[in-house]
């Protein structure tokens, strides 16, 4: 707890330097394998007590899911379900 907000500024310098326009848009970013699986977590990242840092942002029928990332996330959050 102590160093979450200096590696979530660290995580969200990477972020930006891995993907200046967006992950949508890159060649380089994978899509989920099934619509499924996609909306499981969306669902996840919909239900989180955690905030939400960067991304969040997903799209079933393209089975994309946004890099995210969460903070201040408790053990009995949604997020942390197996």
């Amino acid at each position: 707890e102590n160093f979450q907000d200096t590696f979530v500024e660290a995580l969200k310098d990477v972020y930006r330097s891995f993907y200046p326009h967006g992950p949508k848009d890159s060649d380089s970013f994978c899509r989920i394998v099934s619509e499924a699986h996609t909306a499981r977590i969306k669902d996840l990242i919909d239900r989180t007590r955690g905030t939400v840092v960067f991304g969040g942002d997903a799209d079933v029928a393209e089975r994309y899911v946004a890099p995210t990332l969460v903070k201040d996330v408790r053990p009995d959050d949604p997020l942390m379900e197996g």
